[in-house]
């Protein structure tokens, strides 16, 4: 019986991946590129039938491309192989499968894998390694000093996830002192799936630790995820120099990322701040007009983001609205009044405001800026 259960998920596994083949179609994600650096969409975290997940690796690449994602890591669990009686290969067999595809596709795969303790460590994704096999090992101590002579990095996988925190709230032990103790505990998931983890990301700031969110997807995403209904996987954007291995890793040192989790962002406020200007334009930021009129512009948002916005602070002479929403791919009429006090010269009027969905820290919003030229005329 054991044998024709999994006969029946063979099938559906072929004929699923089949289906996916024949019909891919990409779907890309909007975000404009900031300064210095492209905007890369990226999944660290996801399983395949190499450990407790449901697909072929290859699928997985597939997957990527549809959902318009730029780089991705199959991280199988080292220590929990569910399907190993019936799928035969090492510790590296998911990576070796999809490398192939993932040059054809233009997907830039990393090498990566789950180091699945009970807690204390709990949960460790490993990245940029270049051999799986030796972390097979009972110490995890050791696991993670291999990991460091590959050269790789370390980021800490849902950390409050109730089955290894009952009360859901992450701890902090000595075993993760000693693991950032060793210099390649470079990030700590503070999204997984769509769980977000405060007490985690106030640690990110704390202890200037990059912040990661990720799919940890076991089924096909399809299951899970409709981007035409607008709902995506949970994913990193990542600002690196440019789609390799070594640029990615170099941003994660560097703490250049910013997760993306339904239509929230969290991130350093540097990046959330360039994020948010290079996707919010304002076509005409010279606005010429006599007092006491209404004064309307238009704004883009030239990204598949939202941005939720709540005045800050009020400027003398003018009524700014006091919240709006800028919508993906849409462009408003922002209209606000002239109160009729300014001079008749050219003026800078600069309103602020709070993105009310943008968190460089728990429960503390990004605060921007919009600019406008004023040039006021008559009486």
């Amino acid at each position: 019986m054991k044998t024709l259960h999994f006969l029946f998920f063979v099938v559906a596994l072929v004929c699923t991946t089949t289906t996916l083949s024949q019909e891919l179609t990409k779907k890309a994600i909007a975000i404009p590129d900031i300064p210095g650096y492209h905007v890369l969409k990226c999944d660290f975290h996801m399983h395949t039938v190499f450990s407790d997940g449901q697909v072929w690796p290859t699928q997985r690449i597939e997957e990527a491309w549809q959902d318009g994602l730029d780089a991705i890591a199959i991280t199988d669990h080292i220590e929990y192989r569910p399907h190993k009686e019936f799928v035969k290969g090492d510790h590296n067999a998911a990576y070796t499968i999809a490398l192939d595809k993932s040059k054809k596709m233009g997907i830039t795969l990393i090498h990566g894998c789950e180091i699945t303790r009970k807690m204390p460590p709990g949960h460790l994704n490993a990245l940029f390694i270049s051999d799986a096999n030796p972390l097979a090992i009972d110490s995890f101590r050791l696991a993670v000093e291999e990991v460091k002579k590959q050269g790789g990095i370390l980021f800490w996988n849902h950390p409050g996830w109730v089955n290894q925190q009952p009360d859901g709230i992450a701890k902090w032990l000595d075993e993760h002192t000693w693991i950032y103790n060793t210099g390649i505990l470079k990030g700590l998931e503070i999204v997984n799936e769509q769980t977000y983890y405060p007490e985690v990301h106030q640690w990110c700031v704390d202890k200037n630790i990059t912040m990661l969110g990720n799919s940890d997807i076991h089924l096909p995403t399809s299951m899970y995820y409709n981007r035409a209904e607008g709902n995506h996987r949970t994913i990193t954007l990542v600002f690196a120099k440019e789609n390799s291995t070594e640029a990615i890793k170099d941003a994660i040192i560097d703490g250049r990322t910013v997760v993306w989790n339904g239509t929230t962002l969290y991130g350093k406020e540097k990046y959330l701040n360039e994020l948010f200007k290079s996707a919010v334009v304002c076509k005409n930021d010279t606005i010429t007009a006599t007092p006491k009129e209404w004064l309307q512009t238009e704004i883009c948002n030239n990204s598949d983001l939202t941005f939720t916005m709540q005045i800050a602070k009020k400027v003398e002479g003018y009524n700014f609205p006091e919240s709006f929403a800028l919508k993906p791919g849409e462009t408003m009429l922002f209209s606000f009044r002239n109160a009729g006090t300014t001079p008749d010269t050219g003026k800078e009027i600069t309103a602020v405001y709070n993105v009310m969905n943008m968190f460089p820290a728990p429960g503390k919003t990004l605060q921007t800026e919009l600019k406008f030229n004023i040039v006021t005329k008559g009486k």
